[in-house]
């Protein structure tokens, strides 16, 4: 028997494309948020030594100004304690220095205390204030003090050399109390007169520049 050839027939169908899916709003979000993120990760990381620089300028700033107003404070402070220790040496039946409160920041706002305008002590005034007692050596401490007035007072022993070596000493009257030894001669004393210092009947002086003993007749 006689079969007929089988015919092929060419397709004509072309190969199928697959195109991406559309991606639903809520992966666009996502999308956009971590590009959002990762846009201020990057800002961030470029303003981090910008900031890391400003904070090291504030902090430096801060310092330096924190020690130009703290400085005036420390020498406040330590004059205040000089003259606390001078207070503490004193008697005051009169309570004069009631005031003298070594808790205050400085001792500028005392009785009987002058101070300049950068809080350092320039005058002490005690004259004729029926105080007893006897001078300290902390008084050298108070560096820019000009006037020291403490005459007619009950004050006994001797003029503290430690007082020589502030420069800035214009004034010193001891005069009318009971002080002992021999008076100064160097430093600011060569310029303060020798009545400031009359009617202290066991004070000597003027110091023989070393051959009298400056505690002579102060036992």
């Amino acid at each position: 028997m006689w079969f007929p050839k089988p015919i092929l027939l060419k397709s004509s169908l072309e190969p199928l494309t697959l195109l991406p899916l559309p991606r639903s709003p809520l992966d666009n979000a996502k999308q956009s948020k971590a590009r959002q993120k990762g846009r201020k990760r990057k800002a961030l990381q470029r303003r981090q030594p910008l900031a890391m620089a400003a904070a090291s300028r504030f902090f430096f700033t801060l310092t330096l100004t924190l020690s130009v107003c703290l400085l005036p404070l420390v020498y406040a402070n330590s004059e205040g304690d000089a003259l606390y220790t001078f207070r503490r040496s004193l008697s005051d039946p009169d309570n004069l220095l009631q005031s003298w409160d070594p808790t205050l920041v400085n001792p500028c706002t005392w009785f009987h205390i002058t101070c300049n305008q950068d809080n350092r002590v320039t005058r002490v005034d005690l004259g004729n204030s029926n105080l007893s007692g006897h001078l300290v050596p902390e008084l050298g401490k108070l560096e820019h003090l000009q006037y020291l007035r403490l005459n007619d007072n009950r004050l006994t022993g001797p003029i503290p050399r430690d007082l020589t070596g502030i420069s800035s000493l214009k004034v010193v009257d001891v005069s009318n109390n009971n002080l002992c030894g021999t008076i100064p001669t160097s430093g600011p004393f060569e310029h303060i007169p020798l009545n400031n210092f009359e009617n202290n009947h066991r004070l000597e002086g003027p110091e023989l520049l070393g051959l009298a003993s400056y505690d002579t007749n102060c036992s």
